[in-house]
């Protein structure tokens, strides 16, 4: 099945191919900044930054990201828009203490003194939990109690109505708070698709065979036409450049 995310970027690229550009182009990017529009942070893509918020959390952005920080006499709440941030909250100095909540189109997680990382995915926030715990609950929960609390070394993706199966939390994907991309037998779509966070322009796959070829190694995030270079190599495939900033493989 084709994530939300690479579904949207393929039937953009189609578009660039079929014809109009331009106005495709300009299509393919106005939700990306809207999204981000009037937000405390932002990153470009390819571009890191970290944060020290008020109370001593630290706050690490991932590419192509945006962030807003609202913290009031009753909470201590961040929006992520879009992207990806790597969390470690520290514990409030206010009587009583103020809940740290982190708030995506997705849902509410309220950190349970913690270290964890939130990305959104499309339709769905992706949280993975390293140190304490997170509790989850979906925008379209009906009460609190469909919500779920997940522990250190767990993974979970969830939408507006549901809750994803519990998975282990892999270090290797916080490899980019150094710069770095990490695979192991990946598919290449997968892999693709991580390295579009990266690129600035569209990477487009036309081969499904291909997509499903299994890939490892380690990329530099900053770097992403190197990774391309790279994979070229190893597996053979045909990559075209259009339009200077579109990638077709094939």
């Amino acid at each position: 099945s084709v994530r939300p995310a690479a579904a949207g970027a393929r039937s953009c690229a189609l578009a660039l191919l079929l014809g109009g550009a331009p106005l495709v182009w300009w299509g393919c990017r106005a939700q990306v900044w809207r999204d981000g529009f009037g937000a405390d942070y932002l990153t470009a893509v390819g571009e890191r930054r970290d944060l020290v918020l008020e109370d001593g959390s630290q706050v690490e952005m991932n590419t192509d990201s945006a962030l807003d920080v609202r913290y009031d006499a009753g909470q201590r709440l961040l929006r992520l828009y879009r992207g990806e941030i790597y969390l470690r909250t520290a514990a409030d100095r206010r009587e009583p203490p103020r809940p740290f909540l982190v708030r995506t189109e997705q849902g509410l997680m309220r950190a349970l003194g913690t270290a964890f990382s939130v990305r959104r995915e499309g339709a769905e926030t992706v949280l993975a939990v390293y140190e304490g715990a997170v509790q989850v609950r979906p925008e379209g929960a009906a009460s609190a109690a469909d919500g779920r609390v997940i522990e250190a070394g767990q993974r979970v993706r969830f939408d507006r109505q549901r809750i994803g199966p519990v998975e282990s939390a892999s270090e290797a994907a916080l490899a980019w708070r150094q710069g770095w991309l990490s695979f192991y037998r990946r598919p290449l779509a997968e892999v693709l698709d991580e390295l579009a966070r990266y690129y600035p322009g569209r990477i487009l796959l036309l081969d499904d065979a291909l997509g499903r070829q299994l890939v490892s190694g380690s990329f530099r995030s900053d770097d992403p036409e190197a990774a391309l270079k790279s994979l070229q190599a190893v597996l053979g495939y045909r990559q075209q450049i259009l339009f200077g900033r579109l990638v077709v493989i094939r």
